[in-house]
């Protein structure tokens, strides 16, 4: 590396966005809300780098949860079907 060329000139924005990718993986996100519009408002903001799965129900957040867990949930406390606390209990020890 010279001494005279700046450290930015050297490194190209796609290889940081590469090496970026090897530090923090694409992560699985599960959304849940009974209002799926809003939850995939949401969940566009993560899809560009991440794995999101949006969901309307606690069942269908089970059947998920149980094909893969994954590494953050999003969730309504309050849900018409379930607990949403109990619902991310269940996704974290079920690691």
């Amino acid at each position: 590396m010279s001494p005279n060329k700046p450290v930015a000139a050297l490194v190209s924005p796609d290889s940081v966005k590469s090496q970026l990718r090897l530090i923090c993986p694409a992560m699985t996100a599960l959304f849940l809300d009974p209002d799926i519009a809003r939850a995939e408002r949401l969940a566009n903001t993560l899809r560009s780098q991440h794995r999101v799965v949006v969901v309307g129900s606690a069942n269908e957040a089970l059947v998920q949860v149980d094909a893969r867990v994954p590494d953050l949930i999003v969730t309504e406390i309050n849900l018409p079907d379930a607990d949403g606390l109990a619902l991310v209990a269940r996704g974290i020890l079920s690691r």
